[in-house]
């Protein structure tokens, strides 16, 4: 029973749920000798509870922190707790670079109680305390590219953002992009503007590029010249939106009474491999009453070609007439929908009014505070369970 309980409540606590936050989540110092500062920070009580955490500094330089607190007794009116801590830098730092050190916060587990019907657990939350080292020189680092998808045969968009970690300023920096396509072949190379970096700062490099190619992924390869040095970085993009399309709907060799067989024609609109597609039709008569719910096995389709998914209707006791049909293709977390009307006669069935569909989002089918509250149920049933059978036994003896 105890091991039980221990399972449940370990799944509990590992669902995204956090009874306590620190904020900011970073903070960054730039190294001057003897530099010294004091940072403020916040621990928030995020299920306003009573509890008490502690706080600590982990990392290489951790010894450079000096905390003011380092308990915190929260009470359940207590939205938030505000604390701080001094940095003392020392006059030389031999190491360049980024420096980090942890500036944890961690609530305290509540004692175990012997009966077994309660187990305590923690939850650490971090801010992070960055120290920038200069390099001698000059010194870039491309810091995350981001590149904006605004769609096929439209401009995309290249920001380069370049962090100048060297103890000379930079009078020209400006980056030459390599686009490739799924095959690695290079399809086009643009250029971004050119611009100066200060020591110690930041500053973006931007570039645009018609993307008048297939919906799909592209690689970018990131080369920035920095007044004659040279650094690289990757990034992997899309242009235009995953896609799979329905380009027909059809039926043969059908007789009232028997399967009917739904041949679904599918185009991939994507520059890749998609795998594990299928899809399922539910069908109304003109009720709205749902007469059929079927789905096709899976399949895959290749870059760019057509592929073909089959669905198959048992239409014992169906009568002929019309039918409204709502067709989803699933796909790599997606689905395309359609909608049409299937005309049944003795012999036939008849597809009729294919519009264009569209494409949504497909959720997990995992809605984890349903499930958080089902498991809370289940927790309380066990200790009550568990609390008759202590009864039972101290009263037995």
């Amino acid at each position: 029973m105890k091991k039980f309980l221990i399972i449940i409540l370990i799944v509990l606590f590992s669902m995204d749920v956090l009874s306590i936050g620190i904020s900011p989540g970073r903070y960054t110092v730039d190294f001057q000798p003897g530099y010294y500062e004091k940072i403020d920070f916040r621990v928030i009580n995020n299920e306003n509870k009573d509890m008490k955490a502690v706080l600590y500094a982990e990392g290489e330089m951790a010894n450079l922190v000096i905390l003011k607190n380092q308990i915190i007794d929260f009470k359940s009116s207590n939205k938030e707790f505000t604390s701080s801590y001094e940095i003392k830098l020392p006059d030389e730092i031999k190491k360049p670079g980024t420096h980090e050190i942890n500036i944890i916060a961690r609530e305290i587990a509540s004692n175990a109680e012997t009966s077994g019907s309660f187990v305590g657990f923690t939850t650490a939350v971090i801010s992070k305390l960055y120290i920038r080292v200069p390099y001698n020189g000059k010194y870039v680092e491309i810091i995350n590219p981001s590149i904006i998808n605004n769609g096929v045969n439209k401009t995309t968009k290249f920001i380069i953002p370049v962090s100048n970690l060297g103890n000379e300023e930079i009078l020209h920096a400006k980056a030459v992009i390599d686009i490739l396509g799924p095959t690695n072949e290079k399809i086009a190379t643009i250029f971004t503007d050119d611009k100066p970096v200060q020591v110690l700062e930041k500053n973006e490099l931007i570039g645009y590029w018609m993307a008048n190619v297939n919906p799909g992924k592209y690689h970018a390869i990131i080369n920035v010249n920095y007044d004659g040095e040279f650094v690289k970085n990757e990034k992997t993009f899309e242009v235009g939106e995953l896609l799979i399309d329905v380009i027909d709907v059809y039926v043969k060799d059908f007789k009232l009474g028997g399967v009917a067989r739904f041949d679904i024609l599918l185009e991939s609109k994507w520059n890749e491999p998609i795998n594990d597609i299928y899809s399922t039709m539910q069908i109304f008569n003109q009720k709205g009453d749902d007469v059929a719910n079927i789905k096709s096995a899976s399949a895959n389709i290749k870059a760019l070609e057509k592929s073909q998914l089959s669905a198959f209707w048992d239409t014992e006791g169906i009568k002929t007439g019309q039918y409204d049909s709502n067709l989803s293709i699933h796909y790599s977390g997606k689905s395309s929908e359609r909608a049409f009307k299937a005309i049944v006669t003795t012999d036939a069935i008849k597809i009729d009014t294919f519009p264009t569909g569209r494409v949504i989002g497909v959720g997990s089918g995992y809605n984890k505070n349903i499930m958080l509250g089902i498991l809370v149920v289940i927790l309380v049933i066990i200790n009550l369970a568990w609390f008759v059978y202590m009864k039972k036994k101290k009263e037995s003896q």
